[in-house]
């Protein structure tokens, strides 16, 4: 199975969930304070508790964990080092470091950016296929109730 290294967004962690579903070896680098996701409800008690909110553990279930500052030298350094094991890399952009020093480290690595923080509803019924099986042809696009995901 591939080392993938997820330093990404919201839109991307679940590429990486998926993969640690697949029985991937993901490693989640989270910023100093935990990633935002923690901090989203409902929570499995009364009070916010950030291991255990919802979105926190449907998204990072099957994932390692490891919180990492990399606007510093010294995170960058510790993140090109994750990617010199790493068979893939999903990364939100901007990366910490370009990707000219990623390549040198590890010239195999299968680079996944994700541009943007947020999807539109209707791309992701696109994507999913699911527009093909609703609606009409003589209207607009009919979305299903819920979310893609």
């Amino acid at each position: 199975m591939a080392r993938v290294v997820e330093l990404a967004g919201h839109p991307a962690v679940y590429a990486g969930r998926l993969l640690a579903e697949g029985g991937h070896d993901v490693i989640r680098v989270e910023p100093p304070g935990g990633d935002a996701l923690r901090r989203v409800g409902p929570y499995l008690g009364k009070k916010p508790d950030v291991e255990h909110g919802a979105f926190h553990q449907f998204f990072n279930a099957g994932k390692r964990s490891l919180t990492l500052d990399t606007t510093t030298a010294d995170g960058q350094g510790i993140w090109v080092n994750l990617l010199r094991t790493a068979d893939v890399a999903i990364v939100s952009l901007p990366m910490p470091v370009d990707e000219a020093t990623v390549r040198v480290a590890n010239p195999r690595l299968v680079l996944v950016e994700v541009e943007g923080e947020e999807t539109p509803e209707l791309c992701g019924y696109a994507r999913s296929g699911l527009l093909s099986i609703t609606g009409h042809k003589d209207r607009a696009p009919a979305l299903m109730g819920g979310h893609v995901i």
